[in-house]
């Protein structure tokens, strides 16, 4: 992953926000597959110091590594674990009042934020009436430190998704009126995340919880995002040829016999599949790589560790070749919300089921090496 890259997103998410908003890093499903703890630990030598992550796992494993600040689990946790969760510090968000209700009746105190649901119908205390969550807020051992929602449709300015947003914004927020009206203290609240941050960053809040927009990547090509133009991709996945093979016209190539050389080509041999993340269902798609800056396409079935491409338009290319399968190269750049797209599905899925297998893969060795 590129840091400068990383950094620069950073500047740019803040710039999109009010001064006083704080950074919360969303560094779930080990920061979008391109690394928790190094991805954390930069950010945090960089000055953010709020995170959130899917479960207590992950906020034990950010606190061991020396991540101090705040933690939020953003999804479920079992309520036995509370002695955990006030261990390691780390704050829970409550599902609902049931949730609330088991959590506070563990008779130790946990810090939670509390989710409300403004429309997307998913986690959250519903906004009305306002004292269901006035009662949540008063249990005795929930230390409440946050107060958040979630907007469903922020990626898109089509007028019914622009009109949906602004209606969950506005429930939030005379949410929070009415709790005021009440003379009740209003913790730390966020309800933007990647998209929310650069669509309506002008809503104030204290937190704006930035995940897949730190990398410089949109969810979906589909997305409509200001300053979209302003984001660096951070990550690249690379591999090399490990053999080329010439065939004539009328031979298949790979399992299945899905793909037939309808000329004379030459192919190349990649060490990498979909045991590595790359999407099996890309066989047979409009999906590339770039060799030397031109693209080949992707040609027979991807393999669960190997898989070949058409590089015969591609002088000269041999064993040993920089392949680039997300990224750039030359003039050329390949995207990730790109490769998603052609897999049918999101950036978010794509990038989380690489997990911890790029890093460690040996095949990739820099050039000068």
């Amino acid at each position: 992953m590129n840091d400068a890259c990383l950094e620069h997103n950073l500047q740019v998410l803040k710039k999109s926000l009010p001064k006083k908003c704080e950074i919360m890093a969303v560094m779930k499903a080990n920061a979008y597959g391109h690394g928790m703890l190094p991805t954390a630990k930069f950010l945090y030598e960089k000055g953010v110091r709020a995170w959130a992550v899917a479960t207590a796992e992950e906020g034990i494993e950010l606190r061991k590594s020396g991540i101090s600040g705040e933690i939020l689990i953003l999804g479920y946790s079992d309520v036995q674990k509370a002695p955990l969760l006030r261990r390691f510090h780390l704050s829970q968000t409550v599902l609902d009042r049931r949730y609330a209700e088991e959590l506070n009746r563990q008779r130790t105190e946990v810090s939670v934020h509390v989710a409300v649901d403004t429309g997307m119908h998913r986690l959250g205390l519903d906004c009305e009436p306002v004292e269901e969550v006035e009662k949540v807020l008063s249990l005795p051992y929930l230390k409440v430190t946050g107060l958040f929602s979630h907007l469903c449709c922020s990626d898109s300015f089509a007028r019914e998704d622009a009109d949906y947003t602004k209606n969950q914004i506005r429930r939030f927020e005379e949410l929070l009126t009415k709790l005021k009206e009440r003379n009740i203290s209003i913790p730390k609240v966020h309800l933007l995340s990647s998209s929310g941050i650069l669509n309506y960053g002008e809503v104030p809040t204290d937190y704006a919880r930035a995940g897949i927009a730190l990398f410089g990547e949109k969810s979906s090509v589909q997305d409509d995002f200001k300053n979209a133009s302003e984001l660096q991709q951070a990550i690249s996945i690379k591999t090399r040829v490990v053999l080329t093979r010439l065939l004539p016209p009328g031979e298949y190539v790979g399992y299945g016999r899905t793909f037939r050389t309808e000329r004379p080509t030459k192919m190349a041999v990649l060490p990498m599949g979909y045991a590595d993340g790359y999407p099996r269902n890309l066989s047979g798609s409009p999906a590339y790589v770039l060799i030397r800056g031109q693209r080949a396409k992707v040609i027979g079935r991807v393999c669960m560790d190997q898989m070949t491409v058409d590089v015969t338009d591609i002088p000269d290319v041999e064993a040993g070749e920089e392949v680039v399968l997300v990224g750039s190269q030359g003039n050329e750049t390949i995207p990730v919300e790109t490769v998603a797209d052609w897999a049918q599905t999101i950036s978010n899925e794509f990038l989380s089921r690489l997990g911890d297998r790029l890093p460690i893969r040996h095949y990739y060795r820099p050039l000068e090496e």
